[in-house]
């Protein structure tokens, strides 16, 4: 009996039974598949907001690596997950985390096959999809390494942060393996989310050392530094500008002082100093008086910039003191030195002159009550004797006097 003849010994109820019955299943098995996509939707889903927390939570470099091959669904049958970075350079790439998820022994060395890849990684920033790693020609310089780890299919994605390749999001397999659109698609938005998180993470890093290598500058500096507001509060001062203004500790001096304008000796000069700075933005070598805490001055030459956001807008001002007080004390020394040898030179010269203008008409007098007295010229009575006598003493006197003034 043929099928028709089966067919047609149904009663019109079966049939109609047994097409109700088809259809359900039909749709039980579309509702399958739509179940079975969704689920895949929402583990790919849930690994991209593992990403997004690892971004948020600002997480090291190796936990955000870690973070992303853990999350790799087993259902895509890799038998090697790994990201590999390149160095500073941009020229080699290193793995730094790798994943065996059906505990295939594959090791880092596997992953060199992707440094004949560069080109499309580096170059174009897309993915490479390799169904035959034995035939395709653009890996066959690493033949070795493919037959030693038998590896089949490979997959690999390029983690793209600002337009530059920073790493490879590598996917392998030891048997054959098409990758759909889909997972292509999953791995290019992993891969991406997973670079932006680095990209963040490198940052992040860098600006931490950036601050450990200022902070050791700026509290081992010799130089007093300070922070302030453009109000004048006082945010930040190091252990040399403590030290200039007279006090044991940063702490101290923020504790106790509020406006940094309070240490200006000269209300005027910090009126000038504020104005340049903030019609120029910068102040190099402006020289002022501090009060220092016991009350006594220190001079420091001042120089300061405004830092502003990326916005322009100023934040606050970071002023760089050195500690002149010496060496304006040695100025003012040398000041005096010089007002005093100049008052000496002036002395000498006014007795020079003196000497000179005393003593010629004086010798002369002298010299002619000499001859007088001698009286080449003649006989004196006895009251001329008497007067050139007084007159010969009282020159001899005057000499005395002005020799001993000199």
């Amino acid at each position: 009996m043929c099928i028709r003849d089966s067919y047609d010994a149904l009663e019109e109820g079966d049939v109609r039974s047994l097409q109700r019955i088809g259809e359900q299943l039909a749709l039980a098995v579309d509702h399958s598949i739509q179940f079975d996509h969704a689920v895949r939707r929402l583990v790919r889903l849930q690994v991209l907001r593992a990403i997004d927390h690892a971004i948020i939570d600002r997480l090291s470099i190796h936990d955000i690596l870690e973070t992303v091959i853990k999350h790799v669904p087993a259902e895509l049958g890799a038998d090697a997950v790994a990201i590999s970075l390149f160095d500073e350079e941009k020229k080699h790439l290193r793995v730094w985390s790798l994943r065996l998820p059906n505990g295939t022994i594959v090791d880092k060395g596997a992953f060199t096959i992707a440094d004949s890849l560069l080109h499309w990684f580096v170059e174009r920033r897309s993915p490479v999809i390799i169904h035959d790693l034995a035939q395709d020609p653009r890996v066959q310089m690493h033949r070795e390494v493919i037959q030693r780890y038998r590896l089949v299919s490979y997959l690999g994605v390029p983690l793209v942060a600002k337009g530059t390749t920073i790493g490879i999001l590598h996917i392998m397999t030891v048997k054959p393996t098409v990758f759909s659109p889909e997972d292509v698609e999953f791995f290019q938005t992993l891969a991406g989310q997973a670079a932006i998180a680095l990209k963040s993470a490198q940052m992040f890093e860098e600006v931490k050392r950036s601050e450990v290598r200022y902070r050791g500058i700026f509290d081992n500096a010799a130089e007093g530094i300070y922070q302030a507001a453009l109000d004048g509060r006082l945010l930040l001062a190091n252990p040399a500008m403590a030290q200039i203004l007279g006090y044991s500790s940063p702490e101290e001096l923020r504790g106790r002082l509020t406006d940094i304008g309070q240490v200006y000796a000269d209300p005027a000069q910090r009126a000038r100093f504020m104005h340049e700075l903030e019609e120029k933005g910068i102040v190099k070598g402006f020289e002022v008086r501090l009060i220092r805490r016991d009350g006594t001055t220190a001079w420091v030459s001042n120089s300061a910039c405004i830092i502003r956001d990326e916005d322009g807008r100023a934040l606050y001002y970071e002023s760089i003191c050195e500690d002149i007080t010496e060496r304006r004390e040695l100025g003012t020394l040398r000041e005096k030195k010089e007002a005093a040898e100049a008052a000496n030179r002036a002395k000498s010269e006014f007795l020079a002159s003196m000497s000179h203008e005393l003593r010629t008409p004086l010798n002369a007098i002298i010299g002619f009550s000499q001859v007088l007295q001698d009286e080449y010229f003649g006989t004196l009575t006895d009251k001329q004797a008497e007067y050139v006598n007084d007159i010969l003493e009282s020159g001899k006197h005057l000499l005395s006097l002005i020799n001993d003034c000199l």
